[in-house]
């Protein structure tokens, strides 16, 4: 998909933060209980062609290139947001959800219908593959020595190279480690 265009900072001027794409008709007009990254302007679904973007408002004086680019860099700011992005796809995931990417932003209602109309086989095509689908987060916690040591207990090649290792000096072990 295309980059979206980016909105210039100026005082009290609104642009459009998207947050993913839906099918149109199987989602609500708003998702219920989201609030957004800016709480004033809650979402909602811009409807085109079958497909839905669901956006909300934000002011260019917190989502502008050059504000964007110095929140960004203020963790509270970033995490703040992240979540409330976040939050809003989570409510969206029971009825298919093709996310966008954190911060995605078009400055008017047209330019959100003119991507939705650019890029709506691509869109379509995502939406059909998400369909009926779960998304699930797996996490793998391990203890790196154990993992090591279990390796060379069934890898000959493994023991001989812990073993190379070893012979060589503190420095170069250290590097080859």
């Amino acid at each position: 998909m295309a980059d979206a265009p980016r909105a210039s900072s100026s005082r009290s001027e609104r642009a459009y933060y998207v947050y993913g794409v839906v099918p149109a008709g199987r989602a609500p007009a708003a998702p219920e209980g989201a609030s957004g990254v800016d709480p004033r302007f809650p979402p909602r679904i811009l409807a085109h062609g079958g497909i839905g973007a669901v956006v909300s408002e934000v002011s260019l004086d917190e989502f502008g290139e050059e504000a964007l680019h110095a929140n960004v860099a203020r963790l509270q700011w970033l995490d703040a947001k992240v979540r409330a992005h976040e939050a809003v796809l989570e409510l969206l995931l029971p009825g298919g959800v093709v996310p966008m990417r954190f911060s995605t932003i078009y400055r008017s209602e047209q330019h959100v219908t003119d991507m939705l109309e650019r890029e709506q086989g691509a869109l379509l095509r995502a939406l059909e593959h998400v369909r009926g689908k779960r998304e699930w987060g797996v996490k793998g916690l391990y203890a790196p020595d154990a993992l090591a040591a279990s390796i060379e207990e069934s890898d000959e090649q493994a023991r001989e190279l812990r073993a190379e290792v070893e012979r060589e000096p503190a420095g170069r072990a250290y590097l080859a480690r």
